[in-house]
């Protein structure tokens, strides 16, 4: 980063701290009540009022700031269980060296233990945004004076935006609020790793340990995954039980002072199975923490890089929390569509929830590779790495499975949506109506690793029975996938990378079925923010009309014959005919495939019958592929007996020539037999039996392939020609 480009950071900074702590001069809004003032540096001071004090030793401070104490307008934590008044404290140094001694001064006999609540400005992940929390510090009481010490904070490191302590020294100065209680309840969970208070008498004791019994649940589930939470913090953990905001059950916290530390509502401590759930998702959260490399101030103030990749993580784990079958995280709701975004460049508008909905990937990765597998990753956090490539690291890379993951969620796989929850949602829509209707084209921006819905509609009753949707893609990393679905059914088709066919569109509209196509982007390359164009292209395919396949070998050249009447009695020739054989089948294509069977015995007692399968490719310029399988002669007992049994397969014949409503490929001379991958061929009489054992095709070879569109009368007449002369060569040869 060059330096103009960081001093421009820092006064925006500035800027945005400076104008976030002015005080607001609406009249019409209530202000707090300023106190006393103090100036202070590294001589020390003290900054009081008539019930309250704040002492800072010499050399605590080094350098001059101004504080200043406020009576605050704002809702006590405490309520009707607090005994000081509510003060807050302005300007406090995100860093000191020697702890602060704070007094509150109270007119209450304690005979129980003391607490004060000290309040922090404080980045709530789970909330996304910042706000005054809470943690319980007890206090001893001394002539009248709730006190205790404010511990010095840890070192900073240098933080995320690698400014290190210059922004921590001119912007973080914090607001510190204070406010004591006389009763304090505090449990112990039964492994000793949480210590749950309340100030709160309405709070039962039970309600504390039933509490501790769900984050000791929590404990040992991490522990299970692989995470060293244990090694990585010292414990108990605090647990503060005050009343929160009417909808939120709990979340972590991270404080400048004390570290991670969980907080939860007690307007909703009754409620155990969310309680549960809470305590599973918010304890992930702080063991994520371990994980995060940042300076104390920056854990304490910011969101993080990854706090997409904690959302989704901590999501998928509340699973484990539950006994509710098949059980899906109500925070989900409406972020189901987050892995179509992009697994980076979503997270640019809400962090949170898209990482709700990204907790899909978890799910599927978690299935796929393991749930130790996030133990990697979170160490590769701890390395420096962002969520993607962390996950990458951890995985075989996200461009090979992100497209498969993406099929699994459109299956319902993973949090079982419905069929009716993608048509709802899709990018685009085909709708085959009329005749007319054989081409859509759909044009989006795909960030890296994202995806795109297409629905097609199959309205037309008169699809053609042989018709093929198309697909084609360009651009970007893309990948093809094809469902069809009706009602609450949804089945994977196919997929393919820029070019998938799909066969049967007649017979699945008969049935009552619609398609859906999912396009995506498996680029990933860092920064996984970047967006490539994709066009797809959908076309309704009816192929052409052809009912005929002509197959016509000639191979001349040497060949070997081996008699069976003979032992090891085998012939040599050359400069004849290898074998010639025509067949001239009437059939059907499905898709790029000719199928065709026959069976026919002609009066003087000669027959045929064989099966024949031709296939083109999409193009329709090269026979990808023919087989044949065909016996013919006059049968046993005839007299003149000869039956052969063949089959014959070739592959590659390229296009040569279309003519009158005929499309023929061909191939000749020496490359004849290298398109030959298969010749089986024995005849039998009454005298001998004899096998082609080899062959080399020489010039005058050939092999033609012709598909024929019923063109009634002149087809029917080269028909009958080409069939009468195919007849008189098979003869010959038998005789």
């Amino acid at each position: 980063m060059k330096t103009h480009t960081i001093l421009l950071l820092v006064l925006a900074l500035l800027i945005f701290f400076s104008c976030s702590g002015k005080k607001s001069t609406n009249p019409s809004e209530v202000e707090d009540t300023l106190l006393a003032t103090l100036n202070v540096g590294a001589e020390g001071g003290t900054l009081s009022s008539e019930k309250f004090s704040l002492q800072i030793p010499a050399g605590a401070f080094t350098s001059q700031v101004e504080l200043k104490l406020h009576s605050p307008e704002q809702q006590s934590p405490l309520g009707a269980d607090a005994i000081t008044d509510l003060f807050m404290v302005e300007g406090i140094p995100s860093e000191f060296s020697k702890p602060l001694r704070i007094l509150l001064k109270h007119s209450t006999d304690i005979s129980n233990e003391a607490a004060i609540a000290v309040g922090e400005k404080l980045y709530i992940k789970s909330l996304d945004l910042s706000q005054d929390a809470y943690q319980l510090v007890s206090a001893k009481d001394s002539a009248g004076y709730l006190v205790f010490q404010l511990p010095v904070p840890p070192i900073s490191a240098a933080n995320d935006l690698n400014l290190g302590k210059f922004l921590d020294q001119q912007i973080s100065d914090e607001t510190l609020y204070f406010q004591g209680s006389d009763f304090i309840t505090s449990v112990l969970s039964s492994q000793g790793h949480f210590k749950i208070e309340t100030t709160l008498k309405s709070i039962n004791k039970n309600s504390l340990t039933e509490l501790g019994n769900h984050l000791e649940e929590a404990y040992s589930i991490l522990k299970t995954l692989g995470f060293e939470h244990e090694e990585k913090r010292d414990y108990p953990v605090d647990v503060t039980v005050l009343p929160l905001d009417d909808d939120k059950y709990g979340y972590y916290s991270y404080s400048m002072f004390y570290g991670g530390y969980l907080e939860f509502n007690s307007k909703k401590i009754t409620e155990a199975e969310e309680l549960r759930l809470t305590a599973g998702h918010e304890f992930f959260h702080l063991v994520q923490g371990l994980y995060d490399n940042r300076s104390a101030y920056s854990k304490a103030k910011f969101s993080s890089d990854y706090e997409w990749l904690d959302e989704a993580t901590a999501v998928w784990i509340e699973e484990k929390f539950t006994t509710t079958p098949n059980f899906v995280s109500s925070v989900r709701s409406g972020n189901e569509m987050a892995p179509f975004n992009g697994a980076e460049k979503g997270a640019a508008e809400n962090a949170r929830y898209h990482g709700y909905g990204m907790s899909s990937a978890i799910k599927y990765l978690t299935a796929q590779y393991g749930e130790d597998k996030l133990v990697q990753i979170y160490k590769h956090i701890f390395s420096g790495s962002k969520p993607v490539a962390a996950i990458e690291k951890g995985t075989e890379g996200a461009s090979v499975w992100y497209g498969t993951f993406l099929r699994d969620y459109i299956l319902g796989n993973l949090y079982g949506l419905l069929p009716s929850f993608w048509v709802s949602r899709v990018h685009g829509e085909f709708s085959i109506d009329t005749d007319s209707d054989t081409l859509e084209t759909f044009t989006d921006q795909f960030p890296d690793l994202s995806g795109r819905l297409y629905r097609i509609a199959l309205n037309y009753a008169d699809i053609d029975s042989s018709a093929t949707l198309e697909f084609t893609a360009s651009g970007g990393e893309n990948e093809i996938t094809v469902f069809k679905y009706k009602s609450r059914t949804i089945q994977y088709l196919n997929s393919e990378s820029e070019n998938l066919s799909i066969p049967d569109v007649r017979i699945m509209k008969d049935e009552g079925w619609h398609l859906i196509a999912l396009v995506t982007n498996k680029r990933s390359v860092s920064p996984y923010t970047e967006s490539s164009e994709i066009n797809l292209e959908i076309r309704l395919k009816e192929p052409p009309e052809f009912n005929e396949c002509f197959v016509d070998l000639t191979a001349k050249g040497t060949f070997q014959r081996r008699f069976h009447a003979y032992q090891d009695s085998v012939k040599n020739y050359e400069n004849q005919t290898i074998w010639q054989v025509s067949a001239f089948p009437e059939g059907k294509f499905k898709g790029n495939t000719f199928n065709a069977t026959w069976d026919t015995t002609h009066t003087d007692g000669w027959f045929e019958r064989g099966t024949m399968t031709a296939k083109v490719n999409e193009a329709w310029d090269m026979v990808t592929e023919v087989t044949i399988n065909e016996t013919f002669g006059y049968p046993e007992g005839h007299v003149i007996y000869s039956e052969t049994v063949y089959t014959f397969k070739i592959e590659n014949i390229p296009f040569d020539s279309e003519w009158m409503g005929v499309l023929g490929y061909e191939v000749s001379g020496v490359q004849t037999c290298s398109a030959i991958t298969q010749l089986d061929l024995t005849t039998t009489t009454d005298y001998y039996t004899e096998t082609l054992i080899e062959y080399i095709c020489d010039e005058d070879s050939e092999i033609d392939v012709e598909f024929w569109s019923p063109l009634e009368g002149l087809k029917k007449t080269i028909e009958r020609e080409r069939r009468e002369r195919i007849v008189k060569q098979r003869k010959r040869i038998a005789e």
